[in-house]
């Protein structure tokens, strides 16, 4: 098989529907990435690794009390700043997700010391630039 971006575009569309899937049932991923997306024999996106997953009951924003190695680089500012999780912070790791996807893998903020610094250059705006691999439609999904 040869990789194309209908290829890309269908699993992100699988992708957006898994994740609309589940922030129906109010459940966070908290851990979505690349990594965590299997590509099945038909050929069909599914999301994996729901260890990080939380299903909030009856609040919007889980905060993270214990200590658990984090996806800095496809966290969201407030849960970088204040380990705060929710819908809108597995949305942001979406964007990251697919972003990382029209890219064919490449690492996120790969130009930064991202650990030390992730804080500081979400707050003055810097963003992942637009992928080679990805329309303009795709990369305003991305971005939203």
């Amino acid at each position: 098989m040869i990789l194309s971006t209908r290829h890309l575009t269908q699993w992100a569309v699988d992708i957006i529907d898994a994740m609309e899937f589940i922030s129906s049932k109010n459940i966070i991923h908290g851990d979505l990435a690349a990594r965590n997306v299997l590509i099945m024999h038909d050929l069909k996106a599914k999301i994996s690794d729901f260890g990080l997953s939380k299903h909030m009951y009856s609040c919007a924003v889980y905060v993270k009390k214990s200590y658990v190695p984090l996806p800095t680089r496809w966290m969201a500012y407030e849960s970088l700043r204040n380990l705060e999780f929710s819908k809108e912070s597995d949305i942001w790791s979406l964007g990251v997700t697919l972003w990382e996807m029209f890219t064919l893998g490449l690492i996120p903020y790969d130009k930064y010391m991202w650990e030390f610094q992730s804080h500081s250059l979400l707050a003055e705006g810097i963003r992942l630039e637009s992928p080679i691999y990805a329309s303009q439609q795709m990369y305003a999904i991305m971005r939203q």
